[in-house]
């Protein structure tokens, strides 16, 4: 219902027209700098905040529109008698869509950004500075795709459904021992990285300035 009132909001609808026509003169304004300059990059113009902001909004915009024109349909099915959308479903496909595109995007990121190693360390605690940079990346990047695929493939499996009835479940205690004695474990491991190297570090640091 925020939404909605979001939407039909005039003061929303002004600003996002005033920031459409302060991002298209900022767009103008950079392709003309780029005509006059030879040497200047002509994609240049497109790594811009504000395009990328602009282009959230107006994305944003698309999907707003495109909710309404099924939520009109829906209605319309439903004023015929006729059975309305799924909307349980299309929300479930949707978190499995999203999934697999973020799944894609995050190897699609690793393959091309992933080859960008560090460079030789220039000092003798860059090697388990870097290490522990790699470590931590590595854990990172398990837990990112465990807890994703859990995330969004529970709101698939278990979208609504008037074939099933949910289960109450108010506590649990072994998912509380789960999820508190895991990220702890990992986090003290972390710290034990950290503390280390940072030790030998302030230490070689101390021993210098006396």
């Amino acid at each position: 219902m925020g939404f909605k009132q979001l939407i039909n909001s005039k003061k929303t609808l002004s600003l996002f027209a005033a920031f459409v026509l302060f991002g298209t003169n900022q767009l103008m304004a950079q392709a003309t700098a780029a005509a006059d300059t030879a040497t200047v990059d002509k994609g240049a113009m497109w790594t811009g905040v504000g395009y990328y902001v602009l282009l959230f909004f107006v994305a944003a915009l698309c999907v707003a529109i495109l909710g309404k024109i099924l939520r009109v349909y829906d209605l319309t099915q439903k004023m015929q008698g006729k059975k309305g959308l799924n909307w349980n479903g299309i929300m479930g496909v949707c978190c499995a869509l999203f999934l697999i595109t973020g799944m894609y995007g995050a190897y699609w990121s690793l393959t091309v950004q992933g080859s960008m190693k560090l460079p030789e360390a220039a000092s003798a605690h860059g090697g388990a500075i870097d290490s522990m940079f790699t470590t931590t990346t590595i854990l990172t990047l398990i837990v990112f795709v465990i807890t994703q695929i859990c995330l969004f493939g529970f709101a698939f499996v278990y979208r609504g459904s008037d074939k099933r009835k949910a289960y109450f479940l108010p506590h649990n205690n072994l998912i509380e021992k789960i999820w508190t004695i895991i990220p702890a474990a990992v986090l003290t491991y972390w710290l034990c990285l950290d503390f280390l190297p940072g030790k030998g570090l302030r230490t070689a640091v101390s021993k210098k300035a006396i």
